[in-house]
């Protein structure tokens, strides 16, 4: 407990350093984490992180790093809500987890979140209700399933057949069917003398005589159902070379009426985080203004509250629903001018380290370069993506000339790229001699 504990004070910092523009939201973010990290076993409902903010200020990029630094990626699984599959793939991938282990211990993202709440959603987010299973998982933690009608064919195929046999009055001991059983191995087709390798590899199951009650694909479909308590392959087999005809005939009764029941799978030890946009609630508010500058648009955005965020959600889902997305709301601000110079410096560093690694060759970009793409690429009310699209437009399509450059001259000790009139300059410096200069248009 308190070692898991100074992890998340440990995390906490990490995240603060990673995004020193986030304000409080590291600590608030931790806070919330504290019971469901460390006493995972005495939560009885997910624990749900509402995570909103204006388009590409880093909300999703958080909530990556923090998966990261909890070093829990194999049980992390992220989703969009605009892809039209979302909702199979979530279950889906609930169901898997359930076979591993329950309860489901594992962090899932919705990102766009915020699609789950239009109208032109599919179902069964197009209109939000109790009956709708991400809206139950929200309320109690769990998920119910009811019964696969293709698994109910399949065992009811394996159960029909046994049944058609035992009526017959076919003699069973130890998972055997015994010899004198003639009908039963001339109607199958199974030699009782010798297996020739091609019928065992297709029909008998796994290291069993001839003689056994079911074939491999009749052993194999009633080992997949899970309807029973084996935890292996190997097992089942075993358990079915205990029984006599009766006690196969009341072990297939049970599946039947197993397969029939709703699967209740358990989730109170999850982790939602809920990442959405709010650029339809800031076209709402007056005081926000998109012609403005960064710092004043920064300062415009943190005026936004909790209370007009569930405002907001409200026009798309009622006070029932709004509930079970439970009180955490951390809301990202729009990003102040030391943000956007931090993420250049940052993917200008790993350019350079690129370059470097693949050519040994220094590069460096002075401060101009950083302006220059500054006032190509900031737009305040689009957050980050313009800038890293501006910077793969100025930076990422002058790196391979300045690589093929390489070729021509020799004796490089290091290149420099300037901000120069009408474009960018690579530097080419080598010992002794003047700079080559390298001029790429913008």
């Amino acid at each position: 407990m308190t070692k898991k504990t100074g992890q998340l004070t440990e995390i906490r910092y990490k995240l603060a350093e990673e995004f020193p523009w986030s304000r409080n939201i590291p600590r608030e973010f931790i806070n919330r984490l504290q019971s469901w990290y460390c006493l995972p076993e005495s939560k009885a409902k997910p624990t749900i992180i509402n995570l909103w903010g204006m388009t590409g200020v880093g909300k999703t990029t958080f909530a990556r790093e923090l998966v990261n630094m909890l070093e829990m990626k194999k049980c992390f699984f992220e989703f969009d809500a605009r892809q039209s599959n979302i909702h199979s793939d979530l279950i889906s991938t609930i169901k898997s987890l359930a076979t591993i282990s329950q309860p489901v211990r594992g962090i899932f993202l919705i990102d766009n979140f915020h699609y789950f709440l239009k109208n032109q959603t599919p179902p069964p987010f197009e209109s939000p209700s109790s009956k709708s299973p991400i809206w139950r998982i929200f309320d109690d933690g769990k998920l119910t399933l009811q019964y696969s009608e293709i698994g109910y064919r399949k065992i009811r195929e394996v159960y029909d057949e046994f049944m058609y046999w035992f009526k017959k009055g076919i003699l069973i001991e130890k998972g055997l069917v015994s010899d004198a059983c003639k009908d039963f191995f001339i109607e199958k087709q199974i030699p009782t003398e010798a297996k020739p390798k091609s019928f065992q590899l297709a029909n008998i199951a796994e290291d069993q005589p001839p003689q056994f009650i079911f074939s491999r694909y009749e052993a194999k479909t009633l080992y997949n159902s899970k309807l029973h308590d084996c935890h292996s392959y190997h097992e089942f087999l075993s358990k079915i070379r205990t029984m006599d005809g009766d006690q196969i005939k009341a072990f297939l009764d049970e599946m039947m009426m197993n397969v029939l029941e709703p699967e209740t799978i358990e989730l109170s030890q999850c982790l939602f985080i809920l990442v959405g946009s709010l650029d339809e609630l800031a076209n709402e508010e007056s005081h926000l203004d998109f012609e403005e500058m960064t710092e004043e648009f920064e300062s415009s955005s943190k005026k936004i509250t909790q209370k007009d965020i569930q405002r907001f959600l409200t026009k798309s889902i009622g006070n029932h629903q709004l509930s079970r997305l439970g009180s955490h709301y951390l809301f990202f601000p729009s990003l102040p001018t030391m943000a956007y110079y931090k993420v250049i410096d940052k993917e200008l560093s790993k350019i350079s380290t690129y370059f470097e690694k693949k050519t040994q060759i220094p590069l460096r970009f002075e401060n101009g370069v950083l302006e220059l793409i500054f006032e190509k690429g900031v737009e305040p009310s689009l957050g980050l993506r313009p800038l890293l699209s501006t910077i793969d437009h100025l930076i990422g399509n002058f790196i391979p000339t300045i690589i093929m450059s390489l070729e021509i001259y020799n004796s490089i000790k290091s290149i420099e790229v300037y901000n120069s009139d009408n474009g960018l300059e690579a530097h080419f410096i080598i010992e002794g001699k003047n700079p080559i200069k390298l001029f790429y248009p913008i």
